[in-house]
């Protein structure tokens, strides 16, 4: 697990993008605290790399050299390739010779044997940079599910890249800019955003099981995975739960692969049980295990449909089943409010708040523990159905359905502002265009296509958001986060079985419930959804409450004059309804707010 940057430009003296891209690769040093790297090998190249040495420590140094297709030819990755050793095999066995245990020598040798079609053979969480100096030509690639984020920058002649914005703004030549789309997303879309539109002007994304190559100026973009359009008619139910039983458990054996300690992410739910049971199965040592919470979680609880019970209950019920080494990280609202403009920072936009905020702290916890690899749940809900909207798409689906619930609260902008920017026409395209691009499955009947669709949206527009929070959270502080349910191999098996295997004998989630029974206790394998948990309670509202009022009276920002203020101070002394939680639509705006002020974005349309 890496930071990754690089600049192709010929027109620049070695040294000077050598600069350039130490600044960019400084950047990410959170990242990669085991070591930085920059080197030049080609008349137009320069590659940076920050490293968490997570696979042969010893021999999986990046920028890589040897075994690519020609001199000056460099290699940078982030992520991991799990099936590494069996690729490996197979070079082995077609005359390739390997010098390390690492997958990054797998990558070398296995773009030297199959080009680009490498990619399609990997199995893990990337982003790889591939300068190839005979071609002249740069390849950028990300894994299936874009668990690994990539960015880059064309400019005429040049094109720069790096795992986050912010490592871009660090060489120069790029800073913070909105323009329409910029602002539609953030106040319209945001933390769920389109895929490809990093919001940023002049910052482009590689998307899910993307390639994109540049070659003289021009770039080209292609996919070498995506979701199949092919219904599965003959496999039953109970033969689709054998199988996503054994896929689940070699994901979870590929994933255990480390040279560093590794953990689980425990939240009491089924997901993040079932990793954690089944790694234990899988491994000679019983995995460690942490969770996360609040001081008195019961006072500052409220029940609702994303969050119907507390998690600590279902903790401690299956850390003592399992005789789990568990850890339980107490987090107070000071731990929180001093977190939320690291959560900014790490994410280089608006955060979601308390949410971004305990996870850096959990993970902060995870690295002072020297516990630098967690399996994490993230995943299964997209996967098998767990969101209360997925169900509920089976009677209609006319717009993004979380958007009321974690989305900026469209009454915080003025009607005239929004009107202006065409905010809510943009928000509709964006949908339209979402259920165009849902593959359709002959012979399903409609009712199950909308299920279907409401699916893909959750894997293609609302997972996409979660996995960037995981990634910027965890590697903020040097941890890597793996993610076994976002497994190409087990999305693309799910996705081609009949929808309502989903809900099949009325119960969500109810193939995973199966595939995983006799691994968790039946409290916790037939437990209801319950979303991550919030700070809530009456002070942390107060605290929102307040930083919100300032942020209002505050001219000197870029939405001073879009926010309806009437609107807000109505909302928060309880004259108009509002459909978010109030640590939701108040922490949006607040962080919209602090964001503007760390990064002071211009603003040009």
């Amino acid at each position: 697990m890496c930071g990754i940057t690089g600049l192709i430009d010929s027109s620049m003296s070695r040294e000077r993008r050598h600069e350039q891209v130490l600044r960019m690769t400084r950047a990410l040093e959170a990242r990669g605290p085991d070591g930085t790297s920059v080197s030049s090998h080609a008349a137009a190249a320069t590659f940076g790399h920050t490293r968490l040495a997570i696979i042969d420590p010893v021999g999986g140094s990046q920028p890589w050299l040897v075994g690519l297709p020609s001199p000056g030819s460099m290699l940078v990755f982030g992520g991991e390739i799990y099936n590494y050793r069996e690729l490996r095999s197979t070079l082995r066995g077609r005359g390739h010779l390997f010098h390390t245990n690492s997958d990054t020598e797998v990558i070398a040798h296995g773009y030297r044997e199959w080009g680009p079609g490498f990619f399609s053979l990997a199995r893990g969480m990337f982003s790889i940079a591939i300068w190839d100096d005979g071609e002249q030509t740069l390849y950028l690639a990300r894994d299936p599910l874009g668990i690994k984020p990539l960015f880059f920058a064309v400019d005429r002649s040049s094109i720069q890249f790096a795992s986050e914005p912010k490592a871009l703004f660090a060489g120069g030549r790029i800073t913070p800019a909105l323009n329409r789309t910029g602002v539609c997303e953030l106040l319209g879309m945001w933390p769920y955003r389109t895929p490809g539109s990093p919001i940023y002007e002049g910052v482009d994304e590689v998307r899910p099981g993307e390639m994109v190559s540049w070659s003289s100026g021009r770039v080209t973009r292609s996919r070498y995975w995506e979701l199949s359009n092919e219904l599965n008619h003959t496999t039953s139910f109970e033969d689709a739960v054998g199988d996503v039983r054994d896929i689940l458990r070699d994901a979870i054996q590929l994933q255990l692969r480390s040279d560093a300690p590794l953990s689980v992410a425990l939240s009491g739910g089924v997901d993040s049980s079932s990793i954690a049971a089944i790694a234990q199965n899988l491994s000679d040592e019983t995995p460690r295990t942490f969770s996360v919470g609040y001081v008195d979680p019961i006072s500052r609880f409220t029940p609702s449909a994303f969050r119907p019970e507390l998690d600590e209950p279902y903790i401690d019920l299956i850390v003592e089943a399992l005789a789990f080494d568990h850890q339980h990280v107490s987090l107070t609202e000071a731990d929180i409010h001093g977190r939320l403009d690291d959560a900014i920072r790490s994410r280089d936009l608006p955060s979601m708040g308390d949410m971004d905020a305990s996870l850096l702290t959990f993970f902060e916890h995870l690295s002072a523990e020297r516990v630098p690899v967690a399996l994490v749940g993230e995943g299964g809900d997209e996967l098998f159905g767990g969101y209360p909207w997925f169900r509920q798409a089976r009677e209609g689906l006319t717009a993004f359905p979380w958007r009321d619930h974690l989305s900026v609260w469209s009454g915080a902008v003025r009607d005239d502002f929004a009107q202006t920017i065409d905010l809510e026409g943009y928000v509709a395209n964006r949908f339209e265009e979402a259920i165009e691009q849902a593959p359709a499955m002959e012979g399903e009947p409609q009712e199950l296509t909308r299920l279907r669709t409401m699916s893909f949206l959750d894997l293609s527009r609302f997972l996409p958001g979660q996995l960037e929070r995981m990634d910027r959270t965890s590697m903020a502080m040097g941890i890597e986060a793996r993610v076994p349910f976002c497994d190409h191999v087990l999305v693309q098996y799910v996705w081609q079985l009949p929808t309502l295997y989903k809900l099949e004998g009325g119960r969500e989630k109810q193939l995973l419930r199966e595939a995983v029974r006799g691994y968790l206790p039946e409290e916790i394998r037939l437990r209801r959804k319950a979303s991550y948990p919030t700070l809530g309670g009456d002070r942390h509202t107060e605290f929102l409450r307040r930083a919100v009022m300032k942020c209002l009276d505050d001219r000197d920002w870029w939405l001073a004059d879009a926010l309806d203020k009437n609107a807000i101070q109505n909302a928060i002394q309880g004259r108009q309804q509002v459909p978010a939680r109030p640590s939701v639509w108040l922490g949006r705006i607040l962080s919209l707010y602090r964001w503007s002020k760390i990064y002071d974005p211009s603003v040009n349309f």
